[in-house]
């Protein structure tokens, strides 16, 4: 029997198929590697999160999608500051939270500025960094 995080993976992987077997889904291919990132990421592995985000930027891009764009340069900023690559991880901090303020607003930051400083806590724990540094917090 799977565990739930095993049952997820599963499931994000089965997507994954779908959605590449599928025409005109590469804005939802994207969505599923960006899950398929942070759960790289929980594992340890910055490589295959590099990867994941790399593959699926384009089709965010392409799609105008500010919101996943921020969300997938911030679980890069993570990968990459597991890989020791500093300013890297400053200049995809930098970079998503230009993207944010505009796929999120920038009335809603500003409304709830403790936002960007909670998710980044959320990505460091699942990435298992129990020394509170983030990418996010780091610069």
């Amino acid at each position: 029997m799977d565990t739930a995080p095993d049952a997820a993976t599963d499931a994000f992987l089965r997507a994954a198929a779908l959605y590449r077997a599928t025409p005109g889904t590469a804005v939802q291919t994207a969505h599923v590697d960006m899950q398929l990132a942070a759960i790289a990421l929980s594992l340890g592995q910055p490589e295959a999160t590099l990867a994941l985000t790399e593959a699926a930027l384009p089709a965010a891009q392409a799609g105008e999608n500010a919101a996943l764009i921020a969300s997938l340069l911030m679980i890069r900023a993570e990968a990459l500051l597991a890989l020791g690559q500093s300013g890297a991880a400053r200049q995809a901090v930098v970079d998503s939270q230009v993207w944010a303020r505009y796929g999120f607003g920038a009335e809603a930051g500003a409304r709830r500025p403790h936002q960007a400083a909670r998710r980044a806590r959320d990505l460091a724990a699942l990435a298992g960094t129990t020394t509170g540094t983030t990418a996010a917090a780091a610069y």
